[in-house]
């Protein structure tokens, strides 16, 4: 199963040199469609299986600590209201490199694609974060590597190795 991650520019800098095929083993989390503002490309339906997590230190105040198990991969999340079952939602898997409930397992795959998001000026003067499959970011193909100077994050497709 392939799996699109998005990744902030912070956590790409240290991703540096990251080539398709490289393994890959990271903390991933899941954020519902409608939270906040997201890379549209990136936006996926993720169906699995989703489990309470103990809380801990790190959830969101007012949300249920939650686990949802997409194929080979854990995803955190942070869910609205309790959630114990087969779930169908819509949302942003994202690569996170700050901190995991006690013993959450990485998710492993192999990287199969790179995107990258640019910032560049725009007609206004501002920046736009362009964060688009071609022709708005750049991709990357076999061989090719993460880093480039300019940008503003990546997505990965990952594909999922069962643990």
């Amino acid at each position: 199963m392939e799996l699109r991650v998005h990744v902030s520019a912070e956590d790409c800098l240290e991703l540096a040199g990251t080539r398709v095929g490289a393994d890959f083993r990271e903390w991933l989390t899941f954020t519902e469609s409608g939270r906040w503002s997201m890379p549209q490309v990136a936006v996926q339906v993720v169906r699995g299986r989703a489990s309470p997590v103990s809380s801990w230190p790190g959830a969101e105040l007012g949300r249920y600590p939650t686990r949802i198990d997409v194929g080979g991969a854990a995803l955190y999340w942070d869910a609205p209201e309790s959630e114990d079952g087969e779930v169908s939602i819509e949302g942003l898997v994202r690569l996170n490199r700050i901190d995991a409930p006690p013993r959450f397992p990485n998710s492993v795959g192999r990287v199969q694609q790179i995107w990258t998001a640019r910032s560049e000026p725009s007609a206004a003067g501002g920046f736009e974060d362009h964060t688009g499959l071609p022709p708005l970011g750049q991709v990357w193909h076999a061989g090719s590597e993460l880093m480039n100077p300019g940008w503003a994050g990546a997505i990965l497709d990952v594909e999922l190795i069962d643990r």
